[in-house]
């Protein structure tokens, strides 16, 4: 009994870190995408007197570039809560939960945490259905998977690519590296970082060609 406490209590701060690690990227990632969009020419003039001179025209090209591309991703993750949202209101309602609209502003709310917010949205759903009966829990387990495995193969990629232009492998690929490199917090990181690097060798190509 003792090895299963400390089982559970090192996997539950292992999840909360890697929630509170995750949300700190993301606050991060949103103040910048926000300065980059709202304060342009002040976020571009900082940055682009950090290189040479002659570099600073392109300097100040790239960054508009990338807060396209960063205001694209942004308005790709609003998409994709409110297409969860959605997806679990929707699915709530069928099996006839109470709260289904609360629990789908959680989970939509959530989504913006890769992996460990999914995980963390289905608690509080799961403990309302056990509530009521065990069918009614596995039924909202087993519907969040579903969940899940939808946005993770097919919204993803499909509106990733649509806001951002990121090719769908492209995007699955940065999330697994970045996840694998740095957890969460990588995972995060990956789809924003995964742009600048396709905005950099598509300029570089075009100066090649």
């Amino acid at each position: 009994f003792e090895q299963m406490v400390n089982s559970w209590s090192t996997g539950f701060f292992s999840t909360v870190t890697s929630f509170v690690g995750g949300a700190a990227a993301l606050l991060i990632i949103l103040v910048l995408t926000f300065y980059m969009v709202a304060e342009e020419e002040g976020f571009g003039t900082s940055v682009q007197y950090l290189v040479p001179v002659e570099y600073q025209p392109y300097m100040k090209l790239l960054l508009k570039k990338l807060k396209r591309k960063m205001g694209a991703w942004l308005r790709g993750q609003l998409i994709l809560s409110l297409m969860v949202g959605v997806l679990v209101y929707v699915g709530l309602s069928i099996l006839g939960i109470k709260y289904a609209l609360l629990l789908a502003l959680l989970a939509a709310v959530l989504e913006i945490v890769p992996y460990v917010g999914p995980v963390l949205s289905v608690i509080p759903a799961m403990i309302v259905g056990f509530a009521i009966s065990p069918t009614l829990g596995v039924s909202i387990m087993v519907l969040y998977v579903i969940i899940q495995q939808i946005e993770n193969h097919v919204l993803v990629p499909k509106v990733m690519q649509k806001v951002t232009g990121l090719h769908p492998v492209l995007s699955i690929v940065a999330l697994l590296v970045g996840l694998k490199i740095a957890g969460v917090p990588g995972a995060i990181f990956s789809i924003p970082l995964a742009m600048m690097i396709v905005v950099v060798l598509e300029d570089l190509f075009k100066d090649v060609g």
